[in-house]
């Protein structure tokens, strides 16, 4: 009796084992998906977010929540999505910073290229430099004229170790064999609000936070990353005009599932997102956030799976 009662319980947790697994299936794409940022609101990552949510939302007819999980450069964000149930509700919408460049020389909690799976690259834009009014700085050629008559006096702002706008300026610094003072804010609009004031003489932003600023004659644009001028920052030297050549900055913003997702759920979600960020609504957004959609390419030719050895 007791062998058919166990016998029994073990055909009906096997049962139920087999059929949660279609119904599983059955229950993607999930009615909400949240995207979970690693930069606060008024971020690059953050205006970008929101333009591309709206699009996908209209795209896909299903629901998107923005969830901000804010510090260590983006790396508490991901570390949140790694442990997510990877059933592709849970994603993280990055940068670099926390997948590429941070593991480097970061001690993380998790190893990102491990325990994350790259979904989509949404879109890539160049970086302006751009120079507060109290520096005096009206290109680069004078910014770094300055740097080297003072060396260690200037300093330029950022978000945090590891990002673009941290390893854009150190990279200037090295190029024209100069030195600047790093000061690293806790969110974007402290950083921007930094070279407005002059509290620091240089930052590196991504071309929709730098724009408006330099449109309105509140920081001096003085070089972009891009080979070509911008269209809408016909005034701003490349930063090979400055005389900086190949240097490429351009910053990325792209998609994240956890590792642990299965690889049905991973193939279409990917399919899925690529698709869409072709669409025209969401080309016609990356444009509003002066941002180019890439090609749509094989997963392990993404940027973020380009990582130096």
């Amino acid at each position: 009796m007791r062998q058919t009662l166990r016998a029994s319980k073990l055909i009906a947790t096997v049962t139920a084992i087999a059929l949660a697994t279609p119904v599983a299936a059955q229950d993607w794409p999930p009615r909400t998906t949240t995207i979970v940022l690693g930069l606060g609101p008024g971020s690059g990552l953050d205006l970008f977010a929101r333009v591309i949510v709206d699009a996908l939302q209209n795209k896909l007819g299903t629901s998107f929540v923005i969830d901000y999980r804010v510090g260590a450069a983006g790396n508490i964000a991901v570390d949140a999505v790694a442990r997510s149930a990877p059933d592709g509700s849970v994603l993280a919408g990055a940068i670099a910073a926390p997948i590429v460049t941070n593991p480097m020389f970061m001690k993380l909690n998790i190893d990102p290229m491990k325990e994350l799976a790259p979904v989509t690259v949404l879109g890539t834009t160049p970086s302006v430099v751009i120079a507060s009014k109290k520096s005096g700085a009206r290109t680069l050629p004078d910014f770094i004229a300055m740097l080297k008559k003072d060396p260690g006096k200037y300093s330029f702002s950022s978000v945090g170790i590891g990002t673009t706008g941290h390893l854009s300026a150190e990279l200037i610094a090295l190029k024209s064999a100069t030195k600047m003072v790093h000061v690293p804010y806790k969110s974007t609009p402290e950083a921007m609000q930094a070279v407005i004031t002059g509290e620091v003489d240089l930052a590196t932003l991504t071309v929709n936070l730098a724009a408006p600023m330099i449109l309105a004659d509140k920081v001096t644009g003085i070089a972009i990353t891009s080979a070509q001028r911008w269209p809408t920052l016909p005034d701003v030297p490349t930063i090979s005009e400055g005389g900086i050549p190949e240097m490429p900055v351009d910053a990325w913003f792209g998609l994240f599932a956890p590792a642990r997702t299965p690889p049905a759920i991973a193939t279409r979600s990917r399919a899925r997102y690529a698709r869409s960020s072709k669409s025209p609504m969401c080309e016609s957004g990356s444009k509003a956030c002066t941002t180019v959609p890439p090609p749509i390419r094989p997963r392990n030719s993404l940027p973020c799976c380009a990582r130096s050895k």
